[in-house]
């Protein structure tokens, strides 16, 4: 059985530089054993996990532990659960991938997404301690602290599982391991892919059949959305014999589109529109708290930070990424020629265009001529085809977030 206690080794494991020397650190101002010996001390008292902190995620409400306690608690139970199920969320750029290979095959078949409804809000956290309670895999002092966790929740008034939290995550996975197996043998179910709530399969049976039978599958408390916008059906037929057929669908912020022209088959992969209308309110959430603030500064910072690349920290590997407008979507098939244009063409119109600006935002900006030709430097185009790269701290990346909800 994997080792699960909480140790002076078992924490120092888990605890990395960004944390040290940013994230917590004037906790750290006297070292890695003085942060330990508090964090095992508190421990020992056994007693209730502090109630989450409520936050607002992209118009969601989300949760965050209030302590450093709280934080390497968690943090090294998830990093216990995920060990021993071997649980990591997919990869979004091998989904994209995988679909963009498979829709230029010619033969017949059927796309469909779905969306789970209400997704970490609807799991059944009963359903996953008696599991876990059954299973010989974790010790008892995992499964008493998962259960205080358990209690944290209920303390706090979350429903389901709380957004925001790492270990969530990892609940939900373990939640749907079992879902994502029986989907992937279904018959004539040749491609399936889960990204947290978002579903697509690619099949050659009916999409009744399909939906029915996920339904039916679906863990305790989950259900798929009925909304059109949240669900898709394409039928991609093997050929077109009258005019050109346009088929579209959205899937992890990119717009897939397949053209049939006869026998011919030609695909297109570009930006959604959701996530470029996504974009837009930044900008103008941006240029509305500049109006409130004064501070160019940062208004240039946010539009840098939309129209730019930068590393982040992968705070589960210690490690840096990129990420950014150009290594957030790899796939686009038509860069000269995509919805960045648009993004652009609104950046000046706001900037350039006083009575368009104040139809959007509902006044005049401020900005000087001075300001917006600095400003209108920044391009989404330049940035995404010249993978143009800007250098961005934590709490600089933190304050530039702010005004986006995030």
């Amino acid at each position: 059985m994997l080792d699960q206690s909480i140790n002076e080794s078992s924490l120092k494991y888990i605890i990395n530089d960004f944390e040290k020397k940013v994230k917590f650190k004037d906790d750290f101002s006297e070292g890695d054993d003085a942060v330990v010996c508090k964090l095992l001390q508190e421990f020992s008292k056994n007693q209730p996990f502090p109630p989450l902190e409520v936050i607002k995620v992209r118009k969601k409400t989300a949760y965050k532990v209030c302590d450093i306690y709280s934080y390497y608690l968690l943090k090294r139970l998830n990093f216990t659960f995920k060990t021993i199920n071997s649980l990591k969320q997919a990869n979004r750029n091998e989904i994209v991938s995988s679909i963009v290979a498979l829709i230029k095959d010619k033969r017949p078949y059927n796309i469909i997404r779905l969306d789970i409804k209400d997704f970490y809000e609807s799991i059944d956290r009963n359903t996953i301690l008696q599991s876990i309670e059954q299973d010989i895999a974790y010790s008892e002092s995992t499964t008493n602290i998962l259960r205080k966790w358990f209690n944290c929740f209920e303390a706090s008034k979350v429903s389901g599982l709380p957004r925001g939290l790492s270990i969530s995550a990892s609940l939900a996975e373990y939640y749907l391991r079992e879902f994502d197996e029986s989907t992937r043998r279904i018959d004539d179910v040749f491609y399936y892919a889960r990204f947290v709530d978002d579903i697509i399969v690619f099949t050659t049976r009916t999409e009744y059949e399909i939906i029915a039978t996920l339904e039916n599958n679906l863990p305790l408390g989950l259900k798929f959305h009925s909304k059109n916008s949240k669900r898709a059906v394409i039928e991609v037929p093997i050929e077109h014999k009258s005019n050109n057929e346009n088929l579209s669908f959205d899937y992890l912020g990119y717009e897939f589109t397949i053209t049939i022209i006869g026998k011919k088959l030609e695909t297109r992969v570009d930006f959604s529109n959701v996530k470029i209308n996504g974009i837009k309110t930044k900008i103008i959430k941006a240029l509305l708290d500049f109006e409130r603030t004064s501070d160019f500064v940062l208004l240039k910072s946010r539009l840098s930070f939309l129209t730019h690349n930068y590393y982040i920290h992968n705070k589960y590997r210690d490690t840096k990424i990129r990420s950014g407008i150009y290594y957030n979507y790899l796939f686009i098939s038509h860069p000269l020629q995509c919805r960045l244009n648009d993004l652009d063409s609104f950046m000046r119109n706001l900037l350039f265009n006083k009575s368009l600006c104040k139809r959007i935002i509902g006044q005049n900006h401020s900005l000087s001529n001075e300001q917006c030709k600095i400003l209108i430097k920044m391009n989404f185009s330049k940035g995404y085809n010249n993978k143009l790269f800007h250098k961005f701290g934590y709490r600089k990346m933190m304050q530039i977030k702010s005004c986006w909800g995030f």
